[in-house]
């Protein structure tokens, strides 16, 4: 028997193996789905979201703010995390922070002071105008 015939032997086992197991997943578990469906009250079509996917959903909502006026600075370095209105989202709330404080943060992720790599990485190459500029704007939220 050459290679080429055992690796299709082989190959052809698992595929038959993997659908077997699906034609028995799927026999074993319409039963019971069909059980709760006749007991259940009627739900919505819309299936339930996880929690992340909730997160998400709202993120993406978030995003789709189109009438916030915001610079490019702000809006690729800040939004994504802090959002559009820097209301936060997976970043902290920057609403009713003052400039001066603002800056200081600002410059502390820049030089390490404070340990988030994220932060660091998004101020390193950026200049002390441009990070003064950043909190002269969110100071305004």
């Amino acid at each position: 028997m050459s290679k080429n015939s055992l690796v299709f032997i082989i190959v052809a086992v698992f595929v038959l193996a993997a659908g077997f197991l699906m034609l028995q997943d799927d026999g074993t578990s319409e039963p019971a789905t069909h059980a709760a469906q006749s007991n259940a009250p009627a739900q919505s079509a819309q299936p339930q979201l996880s929690e992340e996917e909730q997160a998400l959903a709202e993120l993406k909502k978030k995003a789709a703010v189109s009438n916030v006026q915001v610079s490019k600075l702000y809006a690729t370095r800040c939004a994504a995390c802090h959002g559009y209105q820097g209301e936060g989202a997976v970043g902290p709330r920057l609403i009713g922070m003052s400039e001066a404080k603002l800056t200081k943060s600002l410059q502390d992720y820049k030089q390490g002071r404070v340990p988030n790599s994220l932060m660091k990485g998004l101020l390193t190459n950026s200049t002390d105008e441009e990070l003064a500029a950043l909190a002269a704007e969110i100071a305004k939220f």
